[in-house]
């Protein structure tokens, strides 16, 4: 169950079933129009953040996803098996890639969309550029 409130009264606004497992994860989009949410198996769905709807389903990975980011139109996330998945309307499909030996704990967009930050157990911070990740900088 995924629920908005007012602030900072804490009223319930409204509230969605859009994921039939407990919410692992979830992300509002900068302009405030979006919502996407993971549920523990890594099914991640995208909806209005008016929860009028149920949302569309953008990824079902089989997989305990660690972390979600929003950039524009195009979504982010990280698993504890280490991938990370890149998705969007832009995309033709997901792209999803190995990123971190151990679980990938963290991705974050740089502010032009045009890289992803990504952070996990294995000690290691890696810089991708998108769409099609290719590693340009590591930090560890």
């Amino acid at each position: 169950m995924v629920r908005s409130w007012i602030w900072p009264e804490l009223h319930p606004l409204s509230s969605s079933q859009s994921h039939d497992r407990p919410v692992q994860a979830l992300a509002v989009s900068k302009n405030g129009q979006y919502l996407v949410s993971s549920n523990d198996g890594g099914d991640v769905r995208l909806q209005s953040t008016d929860l009028r709807h149920s949302g569309v389903a953008l990824v079902s990975e089989s997989g305990h996803l660690t972390s979600l980011a929003f950039h524009e139109e195009l979504v982010a996330a990280s698993y504890m098996d280490g991938k990370c998945c890149l998705m969007g309307p832009t995309l033709e499909a997901p792209i999803t890639w190995i990123a971190h030996a151990g679980p990938a704990t963290c991705v974050e967009f740089h502010p032009d969309g045009s890289y992803l930050a990504s952070c996990g157990d294995d000690g290691a911070i890696r810089l991708w550029e998108l769409p099609q990740p290719a590693v340009i900088a590591e930090l560890r």
